[in-house]
């Protein structure tokens, strides 16, 4: 009964997923023939202005709304599916965008709001690959550089900088293409790639180190937000809860002079030292007696973390 069920259940779930392809593909598709007609218009209304002396009128704006409706629909579709409660309902819908470089900044930014309005229901998540200066830039147009940072941080819930890898990724990374075939995996361990570790539930410990910490890391409630999810992201990368926590806390929290200080005092010291705290730096201070409740930080567990915070900054 039980196989009979579950076959029954993955027909059904491959009927899905090849309609819900369908969809995709007739989407994409009628979406190259508007910018083909698109460019066409537009290349004879050039030549008829040129012609006449005189600025012609677009539809490419007509073409691009139709597609914008039609994306609408499909997205609200798989919204309300997921909305549904059935078992073949989808839990997380990741929606990836890459190359969004080669847009103008002004453009960048625009799709980036766009793109939010039409996934802002539950089960999507919308990941970008970007330079965020381009979208600081886009965003802050007209502006100063600082309100576009801010527009960044308002629009962003959470980043990863994947083009400064720390010396610890670099190491594993060379040691998984020396030895591809166990990368990744100690003796006998296996993954389930059904199950991620960044669901799982926090430990009573590090509830309470993530509220002790939350007002060190800056003002708003917004850069509380960041910090916690920064945290969930990046705690499946080490087992230095308690130094994680404080390196993202002060990456957000702490002052460019604090930071200095902090480079400064720990330049000189081993690995094998025990953290500690100059006595400038009184923020810091507090916030390192509330980490050390989780456990011990060496220099060494400091140094990790603090490479590892600025794999997430968001600039």
């Amino acid at each position: 009964m039980l196989a009979n069920d579950v076959q029954a259940a993955q027909r059904n779930l491959d009927a899905i997923i090849g309609q819900q392809t369908r969809l995709v593909d007739g989407l994409a598709t009628e979406t190259e023939a508007y910018a083909r007609h698109a460019q066409a218009c537009e290349r004879r209304a050039a030549l008829q202005g040129d012609a006449k002396g005189v600025s012609a009128a677009t539809p490419f704006d007509d073409a691009a709304d139709a597609a914008i409706a039609q994306a609408r629909g499909f997205f609200a579709a798989i919204a309300r599916e997921a909305e549904s409660g059935s078992v073949s309902a989808p839990q997380k819908v990741l929606v990836a965008v890459d190359d969004l470089d080669l847009l103008s900044p002004g453009a960048a930014a625009q799709f980036m709001d766009e793109a939010a309005r039409v996934l802002s229901s539950a089960p999507f998540i919308l990941l970008v690959a970007a330079d965020p200066r381009r979208l600081s830039a886009g965003w802050g147009k007209g502006l100063d550089e600082t309100a576009g940072g801010e527009r960044l941080g308002a629009r962003v819930d959470a980043a990863l900088q994947i083009g400064s890898a720390s010396q610890y990724d670099l190491a594993s990374m060379a040691r998984g293409l020396l030895e591809p075939a166990s990368a990744g995996a100690g003796d006998g361990e296996t993954f389930d790639v059904a199950h991620s570790l960044h669901d799982e539930a926090l430990s009573a410990h590090e509830r309470a180190l993530l509220e002790d910490l939350a007002p060190y890391t800056a003002s708003t409630p917004r850069d509380v937000e960041r910090f916690v999810l920064t945290y969930r992201l990046a705690r499946p990368r080490t087992g230095h809860h308690g130094a994680l926590a404080l390196a993202l806390a002060m990456q957000t929290g702490a002052s460019e002079a604090a930071k200095t200080a902090l480079e400064d005092m720990f330049i000189s010291k081993r690995d094998e030292d025990e953290i500690s705290a100059p006595q400038s730096e009184t923020k810091f201070t507090e916030a390192l007696t509330l980490a050390l409740r989780a456990s011990p930080i060496s220099v060494a567990d400091w140094r990790k973390a603090q490479a590892l915070a600025a794999d997430y900054r968001l600039s």
